[in-house]
């Protein structure tokens, strides 16, 4: 562990401090992994490198590499102590000034979309429940009845099979179990309240559209494929209710 430690402490020290950077991308042939080890080492590498890629720091590849020859090596350090430790304090100080500044950037895009959806989700929501066929729960949960279903009908605590695909106000679909090629099962009270809620009005066999609003749905948590209040459409075939 403390050897692993040294190697990444040697990594960092060798930012361009004094050196010239390395401002553009490293012409290197491709590798020949022909062991374990050598693709360990590979993996060791594109990690470290992708860490400091990340963070925008800029190395000197080749005092990069002469580093981690020392640190291996057990070669002793020709810097001292004093000044590696102003370093590491300035780079990490400088990295975190980076991070918090691009949190910032992200927070304020996301509270300006969150703002967007919410407001075009309301738009959506008020024509929408005018349209034949459309009913809305106390929640403010809408729905409309597809096909009616003949078989069990779920409870809060039941698990249950579905079909379903999700799309956005705008028609994008962002999931679809159909797609897949399986349905899935699931307990009710580990989704989202506009499903519990929904299917809890259908019977096994049947098909319903629902129309969830963001605070039944995932209010201001963004998802990787979902952005901050947004309403979510799915289509939903309840294929078995499991007790």
């Amino acid at each position: 562990m403390y050897k692993i430690f040294s190697i990444t402490i040697s990594l960092f020290l060798l930012v361009s401090c004094g050196a010239e950077a390395q401002n553009k991308k490293e012409q290197t042939k491709p590798i020949e992994l022909k062991n374990a080890q050598d693709s360990i080492s590979y993996i060791i590498g594109t990690q470290w490198g992708g860490s400091l890629a990340m963070d925008s720091v800029k190395v000197n590849i080749d005092a990069l590499k002469q580093g981690i020859v020392d640190a291996l090596s057990g070669n002793q350090i020709e810097m001292d102590q004093a000044k590696v430790d102003a370093m590491m304090q300035a780079l990490v100080a400088e990295i975190n000034v980076r991070r918090q500044q691009g949190e910032a950037i992200k927070q304020e895009e996301t509270n300006k979309m969150a703002g967007v959806n919410l407001q075009k989700g309301k738009e959506f929501l008020e024509q929408n429940k005018t349209k034949p066929g459309v009913k809305v729960t106390a929640s403010g949960l809408q729905y409309k009845e597809i096909t009616p279903g003949t078989g069990k009908a779920p409870k809060a605590t039941s698990k249950v099979k579905v079909h379903y695909k999700g799309t956005f106000i705008n028609g994008e679909e962002f999931d679809s179990s159909y797609k897949r090629g399986e349905p899935i099962e699931f307990p009710l009270s580990g989704v989202i309240k506009g499903w519990t809620e929904g299917l809890q009005l259908m019977k096994v066999g049947g098909k319903m559209q629902f129309y969830i609003p963001s605070e039944l749905a995932y209010g201001e948590n963004a998802h990787p494929s979902i952005g901050p209040n947004q309403v979510l459409i799915f289509d939903v075939e309840l294929l078995d209710v499991i007790d």
